[in-house]
């Protein structure tokens, strides 16, 4: 990352040096320094930097936490963690239900699903049971 762009992401985030520096676990003479260019852009703070603000993701409907029910489609967008935004299809489902309380998911939270073919074992999901949605573990 190039000083002139490590300064532009601050910006855009709308962060002080200071505030910077304080998220980053550093000083803001280190943060005044990556961005002149006197000191060069280690992978930790550009890394953290990366994951600093939102992105938005489709809101695609609701989904079950007990029994399965017939996805209930929405499209509307929510903003999430960058952080939380992965390669390929990602999106978002609401829940609906008790099931997964014991696992910090409630009624009513934001799940933030990438979508592909196969999980590990212990790994939280939402399946498709026949044409029904639910979320496990």
């Amino acid at each position: 990352m190039r000083a002139t762009d490590f300064r532009q992401a601050r910006l855009q985030l709308g962060l002080t040096q200071a505030q910077l520096a304080e998220q980053l676990k550093t000083t803001r003479r280190s943060i005044i320094r990556y961005e002149d260019g006197t000191r060069r852009i280690h992978g930790m703070a550009e890394l953290l930097l990366s994951t600093f603000g939102t992105a938005q993701v489709v809101l695609a409907g609701i989904v079950a936490a007990g029994e399965p029910i017939e996805p209930i489609a929405q499209m509307e967008r929510v903003d999430v963690p960058k952080s939380m935004v992965g390669r390929g299809e990602t999106f978002a489902l609401r829940v609906k239900g008790q099931s997964m309380r014991d696992e910090g998911i409630l009624p009513g939270d934001v799940v933030v699903v990438q979508k592909q073919q196969t999980a590990r074992n212990g790994q939280t999901v939402i399946a498709l049971v026949n044409g029904e949605a639910t979320i496990k573990t």
